[in-house]
């Protein structure tokens, strides 16, 4: 059967008539009777006909509602649910226009309005077809009228009605309707909410929300409505509860709609509400206010700022806890958005006093709401946007001021006392955070009383037990705190309970897949041991807790994945402090942590974990040579340079800049150097220079290294310092900027610069230019002393060594032939730069210091043939007289006092003299010079304060007697029999026992590397002046050979001139056998004895000399033990002075004659120079300088000014002639002979006379490259 037109299923019958009683037709069903279908259908095409001559008969309506309801049974599956047949549609159509017809009689026609609804409910689908506006708001109203006149069934089933007919509408369907009178026919029901049931009115309030979105009616009669159903049904909290929240949307669509005095007037309302302190209609109204202020902030604002009252109000009213949050809330509104004037009176209430009560009032699950409460005042108070915007900064300071000048943290303290879940520890430790953070640092010390720091400290180690979940937070808020303190009795605190256990057992504890809590850890542990270091200066609790060990362990465990480079700062930031502490490097050198660094360090780590053990490795290096030796013994410099060839140019400099420093630490004596070079170290340095010269610190690091190996011995400099390591570092000169950088090059060209020969090649190659700029750069004075003193040095040893000759400028300039002499230096060399590859091993090349001549070598002057004898003949000298030659002359500076031990320049003129006679090396002595070792003499030039000066000091043997000090005859009663104990003076020389002996002394005694033979014999074996016998006298250098029963035990290096004996050096066993016979008092007791034995053959023969002595250094005060004395000081005096208060008296006088006041004028105020207590404040003190005393003693003795373009100079060992003549002859620009004339003069007058009447400087000749 075919149904899609019903005609084919129920054909109409004209005979058909309508049945006299229909029954319940919702029994039908489907096809079951076709017959009833048939006359149903039949009824259905005549109701229009029907409905226009009976409008609104709740028969008919009542009819055609029950075959609507056979719609299903008519579709079956032909039609989808919800949907109506065309003749189903057609009669609901008939029936809703004769319903528009009915009145308002509704008393009348109540159950047919009521079924008309249920026909709209059940087909919502086709609602707009079948009702326009008009009768959309007929049926409402009708609706409405039911719902309050009739008894209850019907009543309350009306008003349900309703509510789902309006869930049914559109947006314009509401919107047209609320212009229709249903919209204030609803407020005007809900108004009169006296005679309504509570229920009723529900239901009304639930239509006027689904209207109100829509409604443009917003007046103030809708305010007063609302409050005055709020006030008649108090009680009522489902009622309270939507009419409060009518308000909100009231207020929020007031806003919208631009009419804010209406949204004012709403809040004004619900305040008035609030004063009357009714606890129910109070929480209402908070949660309204709360909406308000989340939906309309500006107009929250606008009414805290009109009303001052609020706060003080809400901090007045009486609310259960569940509503404390929305109260606290609402006062952080107000802070936030009101005038200074009420944020002052909110203080003066004590608002957060009272919050904080009220906190410690409520149960233990509302503490989490008391804490964010608190938390959201602690934001505001950490926020000056406010204050800034109206100017008022002080009054904000004020404020935070006031809340913690409280006792507010004793809250927090309480907070962290009661917790007692996860939850409760989450917010209040967050609190805590807060409260730490926004705390002004002059309040910290307050806070952090000894109570309320014990409380955290318990408070921490109880809760990282009981909620680990939480542990992450309960350590960043320890972090948070600890930041803050800068106390040292609190750090103490902290120390002495055991807080660093605490943490290291968290990293302990922390599994393998709680990475996050070992990093936080980790950064909280490097905060830590920063403070006990900076405040307690005691890293001793951290090493016995075995912190290193815990770290070590998780670094093993973490560092090989992205993790490694997380925590890799705070790792770092923990070695390297805890290395830094001399103590605590050495303790960790005496146990086990230097293999597991070591294993780190082989170890397939990020680069950041590898820097930091390599830094770490560095600082306990830095703990003495013995270190450096067992570190080079394991061969971590191998793998160092490994790491420096493979990285050469990685992406990571700091890494290169880490190796570069170890290896500069560990390159401290010859032999490491030599190895370093036989393993290619310097063409890696190459390399990283190459690669990274645009990153200022490795290229320092880089050059710091190479630096050092440049200081090898002189005779295996030139295998280091090739000519390609000098076009790197003078291009590096050229054009970096980086004040380290510019003076560790400089140091490098220094160190070539040593050499005769290399010197000659630097000036060549022209770099004195760059380095005289850096010199006179005030950009690169800032960069610190080194670089000015190191390039002030290299610039003066090129322009006192070498003058330069241009054959372009001068075509006809021919060069005076080069002759090498036995004065070059270092000997025995034939030319320091041969073409080796640094990058390859060069042991054959470099060979052993076996192979050189270690005899005593002193530079004799180049022999006088008759060329050279007619030479100075015409320039008037006494050819019968010994020349005093001189090889080199520069000026030495140190940046740090030796005696003072602070930073403070001090300087000393050095010369290279050759073959000295016996008297030359008198009047040297006689003028100040002195001689620490090797072929070089001293001269103090200046020093940085007059308590700082060294003096020369000399015994008068004929009037010393041991016998006067209990001391010295206790010395010498302990001293052996000659059997036993034997002195042997001998020429100086090499000998092996004694090179033994010599490193014995020093590694024991000094801490200092082992010298190389060579070094060796550079200091204590070679000497500047010859051994010669004159008058039956051996003069020259000898070495003391102390033995005792056939050991050698001691060596002394004295040097015998005409008027005695100067002690030199001195080295000896430091074995207890021998100690406890103190051969040091007994050898210059020794040498004292021999002057007096010298002196019965040479009058003259009446000093011992001591050399160097300072009253402020106690390791000098043993040579004024020797009365009586005589000191002499070239920057202070120009004579011997006889005793201890002579020299007393003369830097007085000194100081009184050259202090002066802010204005320039000499000072009146005597100046107390004697200060041994370092407690006490050192006195001030001033400058000295030898110069204008010797220049005024020299013209003293001359009777004219020093004449230097008269002082002989020769060239290349072949031609003599004045210094005025090369000043004209060669390319001697402004600058060089500003410096040659001021050091030769200053030469001139520091040797005397005597000596400058005889004096050549040997001058090099080098030809300009440009």
């Amino acid at each position: 059967m075919n149904r899609s037109d019903p005609s084919e299923v129920l054909e109409y019958s004209p005979d058909s008539t309508l049945p006299g009683a229909m029954g319940d037709l919702s029994d039908i069903a489907g096809d079951q009777d076709v017959e009833v279908l048939r006359l149903l259908y039949g009824v259905a095409r005549h109701m229009s006909a029907v409905f226009s001559r009976y409008p609104g008969h709740e028969g008919l309506i009542s009819l055609a509602f029950n075959i609507v309801t056979l719609n299903d049974a008519l579709c079956k599956d032909e039609q989808p649910a919800g949907e109506l047949l065309p003749i189903a549609c057609e009669l609901l159509k008939h029936s809703l226009d004769s319903f528009a017809t009915i009145g308002n009689n509704w008393r009348v026609h109540h159950k047919a309005l009521v079924i008309v609804v249920k026909l709209l409910r059940q087909y919502p689908g086709h609602l707009p077809a079948l009702c326009d506006v008009t009768i959309l708001a007929h049926l409402i109203n009708g609706m409405l009228e039911i719902s309050t006149q009739w008894d209850t069934e019907i009543a309350l089933q009306a008003g349900m009605d309703l509510v789902e007919l309006l869930k049914l509408l559109d947006k314009r369907q509401l919107k047209e309707l609320s212009g229709r009178g249903v919209y204030n026919h609803l407020w005007t029901l809900l108004q009169n909410c006296e005679s309504t049931r509570p229920d009723y009115l529900i239901q009304i309030i639930t239509c006027i929300e689904y209207f109100v979105p829509h409604a443009e009616l917003i007046t103030e009669n809708v305010s007063l409505c609302l409050l005055h159903v709020a006030k008649q049904l108090p009680e009522n909290q489902e009622v309270q509860r939507r009419i409060w929240n009518l308000f909100a949307v009231h207020c929020k669509l007031s806003v919208e709609v631009t009419r804010q005095v209406l949204a004012l007037n709403a809040l004004d309302a619900a305040f008035a509400v609030l004063q009357q302190d009714n606890v129910q209609m109070s929480c209402f109204v908070l949660e309204f206010l709360e909406s308000c202020r989340k939906t309309a902030p500006q107009t929250v604002s606008q009414f805290c700022l009109k009303q001052d009252s609020v706060s003080e109000v809400l901090m007045k009213i009486t609310v259960p806890h569940g509503y404390f949050e929305l109260m606290c809330g609402l006062l952080a509104c107000i802070i936030d958005n009101c005038s200074v004037t009420t944020c002052a009176k909110l203080f003066q209430l004590k608002m957060v006093s009272r919050l904080e009560d009220c906190a410690r009032k409520v149960p233990q699950h509302c503490i989490p709401v008391a804490c964010r409460s608190i938390e959201k005042v602690l934001i505001l108070l950490s926020s000056d946007t406010m204050f800034l915007a109206h100017q008022q900064e002080n009054n904000f300071q004020i404020f935070k001021t006031q809340f913690f000048g409280e006792s507010h943290h004793l809250f927090i303290q309480d907070m962290l006392t009661c917790i007692k879940t996860s939850s409760q520890a989450e917010l209040v430790y967050t609190l805590f955070q807060r409260f730490v953070r926004v705390c002004p640092q002059e309040f910290v010390p307050s806070i952090c009383t000894p109570d309320f720091v014990k409380c955290f400290i318990t408070s921490f180690s109880r809760d990282i037990v009981l909620f680990p979940e939480q542990i992450r937070r309960i350590v960043f808020s320890a972090h948070i705190f600890l930041f803050q303190i800068k106390t040292k009795g609190v750090i103490e605190i902290f120390r002495d309970a055991g807080f660093h256990a605490t943490v290291v057992d968290i990293i302990r504890r922390s599994e393998s897949h709680d990475i996050l809590t070992v990093i936080v850890t980790l950064s909280f542990l490097s905060l830590l041991t920063s403070k006990y270091h900076e405040y307690l200066k005691d890293l001793k609790p951290l090493l016995n807790c075995n912190m290193l060990d815990t770290v070590i362990e998780k670094v093993f465990l973490f560092g090989h994945d992205e993790h490694g480079t997380q925590f890799g700062d705070d790792v770092t930031r923990i070695f390297l402090t805890m290395t830094a502490d001399k103590d605590v490097a050495q303790e960790l050198f005496r146990s086990n942590h230097m293999d597991k660094l070591l294993e780190l360090l082989g170890t397939n780590f990020p680069s950041v974990i590898h820097r930091c053990v390599i830094h770490s490795i560095g600082n306990i290096a830095l703990g003495g040579h013995k270190v450096k030796q067992v570190l080079t013994h394991r061969h971590v410099h191998h793998l160092l340079l490994d790491i420096l060839k493979e990285k050469a140019e990685s992406e990571d400099p700091y890494l290169l800049s880490a190796c570069g420093r170890l290896l500069h630490i560990l390159a401290s004596c010859d032999s490491v150097k030599r190895e370093f070079v036989e393993l290619g170290c310097v063409g890696t340095l190459l390399r990283v220079l190459r690669s990274k010269r645009d990153h200022s610190e490795v290229c320092w690091r880089a050059l710091g290294l190479l630096s050092s190996l440049g200081f090898i011995t002189a005779v295996h400099r030139r295998y280091v310092i090739t000519q390609d390591v000098l076009d790197t570092v003078v291009g590096i000169l050229s054009t970096s900027t980086h004040g380290k950088v510019i003076s560790y090059a400089a140091l490098i060209l220094l160190a070539i610069a040593e050499l005769d020969d290399g010197i000659v090649m630097l000036r060549e190659m022209g770099v004195h230019r760059p380095l005289d700029k850096a010199t006179r750069s005030s950009i690169y004075k800032t960069q610190g002393p080194d670089l000015e003193r190191w390039a002030g040095h290299v610039v003066e040893k090129l322009s006192l060594y070498t003058v330069t000759v241009d054959p372009a400028l001068v075509p006809g300039a021919s060069l005076p032939p080069h002759r090498r002499g036995s004065c070059d230096w270092p000997p025995l060399l034939a030319n320091p730069f041969l073409p080796v590859d640094v990058g390859c091993k060069c042991a054959a090349q470099m060979g052993s210091d076996k192979s050189l001549d270690l005899r005593c070598h002193s530079p004799v002057a180049v022999g006088l043939d008759d060329a050279a004898k007619q030479q100075l003949s015409q320039l008037g000298f006494d050819v019968r007289q010994p020349v005093f030659r001189v090889g080199r002359v520069y000026g030495s500076s140190h940046g740090l006092c030796s005696n003072c031990e602070m930073d403070g320049m001090s300087e000393e003129l050095v010369i290279r003299p050759h073959g000295l006679t016996p008297h030359q090396y008198q009047c040297l002595i006689d003028n100040g010079w002195y001689r620490r070792g090797g072929v070089k003499m001293f001269r103090l030039r200046q020093n940085h304060r007059v308590q700082c000066c060294d003096w020369e000091t000399r015994v008068s043997v004929e009037k010393f007697n041991y016998k006067l000090s209990k001391s010295y005859s206790k010395v010498l009663r302990r001293i052996p029999s000659e059997t036993r104990l034997t002195v042997e003076s001998l020429p100086s020389h090499f000998s092996q026992d004694a090179f033994h002996l010599y490193n014995d002394y020093h590694i024991k005694k000094h801490d200092k590397p082992t010298k190389s033979e060579y070094s060796y014999a550079e200091h204590a074996v070679n000497s500047p002046v010859s051994n010669q016998t004159v008058d039956g006298v051996q003069y020259g250098t000898y070495h003391q050979l102390y033995r005792l029963d056939g050991r050698l035990v001691a060596v002394a290096v004295i040097d015998i001139v005409p008027k005695g004996i100067v002690s030199v050096y001195m080295w000896y066993s430091l074995d207890k056998e021998v100690s406890k016979y103190s051969l040091g008092v007994y050898s210059a007791l020794k040498e004292i004895e021999m002057v007096r034995e010298l002196s019965r053959t040479n009058p003259e023969m009446k000093y011992y000399y001591l050399q160097g002595w300072n009253d402020g250094n106690k390791k000098l005060a043993y040579k004024a033990s020797y009365p009586p004395e005589e000191f002499y000081c070239a920057c202070i005096t120009p004579e011997w002075l006889p005793s201890l208060e002579t020299v007393k008296e003369a830097k007085e006088k000194y100081l009184q004659e050259h202090s002066h006041d802010q204005n320039g004028h000499p000072s009146s105020t005597p100046i107390a120079v004697e200060t041994t207590d370092k407690d006490k404040k050192v006195s001030p003190d001033v400058p000295c300088s030898a110069f204008e005393k010797d220049r005024a003693k020299y013209e003293q003795l001359t009777g004219h000014k020093p004449d230097v373009s008269k002082m002989v100079v020769c060239l290349n060992y072949t031609t003599y002639m004045y210094l005025g003549e090369v000043f004209s002859t060669f390319s001697v620009d402004q600058s060089q002979k500003e410096i040659m004339e001021r050091r030769f003069e200053e030469l001139l007058v520091a040797i005397g006379p005597d000596l400058g009447s005889n004096l050549v400087v040997d001058l090099k000749v080098a030809v300009s490259n440009n």
